[in-house]
């Protein structure tokens, strides 16, 4: 398990975005040592989140950790994106998933940069101290996931946190790298130990106002985001 730190989500955060705080649960409301996430890159200065000029931008900044999200094209190359649709951070309209690679790379972000391969935020970080926290935010066949594995091993397992809303992701996901670190994402609900003890998932992303101590107590030593 990785040492206890508090991961401060910083420079972008979307409001539904769940508040993400790392470390262990029990350790959560004193650890002294934060560390810096940048969620979808920094874009205060003009760079479209989940671009590389937003990435390149934090790692100026000294950030500690990227937060991307994923989505697969139509032809199982796995891209930057949040949205499932393009429209509201680059030219044109159309879903990430109905799209091949080239279709989307033919596309202009709004700060005028192609929309990346998710290999190519990876490559960012490779001999840096930075890490990055990757949400699978769609995935195709097994391609995809085949293509995102072979992005992960090129820059080290340990350098990524793969993190979801879906179990069925996460679990996909560890059946080809089984000792990635993987995150589930929840909004509302509250899963117990024991569901936690699942193989799928090391940790939890939560929202920080919608859980007790006594939830977080119950927790115990996993790792809360």
């Amino acid at each position: 398990m990785r040492t206890p730190v508090c991961l401060l989500l910083s420079l972008v955060l979307a409001a539904a975005a769940p508040v993400m705080i790392a470390g262990t649960a029990s350790a959560v409301s004193d650890s002294a040592s934060c560390a810096v996430l940048a969620h979808r890159g920094d874009t205060l200065r003009g760079a479209t989140e989940d671009g590389l000029a937003a990435f390149r931008q934090a790692a100026m900044d000294g950030t500690d950790w990227f937060e991307a999200d994923a989505r697969s094209s139509v032809d199982q190359h796995m891209m930057l994106m949040h949205d499932p649709t393009v429209g509201r951070t680059a030219t044109g309209s159309g879903q990430v998933k109905d799209m091949t690679a080239a279709q989307l790379r033919a596309r202009r972000l709004d700060d005028g940069g192609l929309i990346p391969f998710a290999s190519q935020v990876l490559n960012l970080v490779r001999g840096t101290h930075v890490s990055v926290l990757l949400e699978l935010k769609g995935m195709g066949s097994a391609a995809s996931y085949r293509s995102l594995t072979s992005s992960i091993r090129a820059v080290g397992v340990d350098k990524v946190t793969i993190e979801s809303t879906s179990r069925a992701r996460l679990e996909r996901i560890r059946g080809w790298l089984p000792t990635i670190t993987t995150t589930l994402v929840i909004y509302s609900e509250q899963p117990t130990p024991s569901e936690l003890d699942a193989e799928f998932a090391d940790g939890l992303v939560i929202n920080i106002s919608q859980v007790s101590d006594t939830y977080l107590a119950s927790l115990g030593d996993r790792p809360v985001y």
